[in-house]
């Protein structure tokens, strides 16, 4: 087993769709920034379950 450190910015790779909207909306930038570190990764896992429901 190897570990290596975690360089994201966020603890997690941010998803292509959040990413998109938090450059094309500078308010809702503002606001992610303002969320603690817990809220940002839950904001990520929303997300992917958003996703995978679509799917089913």
């Amino acid at each position: 087993m190897q570990l290596f450190e975690d360089t994201s910015k966020y603890g997690v790779d941010m998803p292509e769709e959040h990413e998109a909207v938090l450059m094309s909306d500078y308010d809702a930038y503002c606001i992610f920034e303002s969320f603690t570190a817990g809220k940002k990764e839950v904001s990520f896992t929303a997300l992917f379950v958003s996703r995978v429901a679509k799917t089913k």
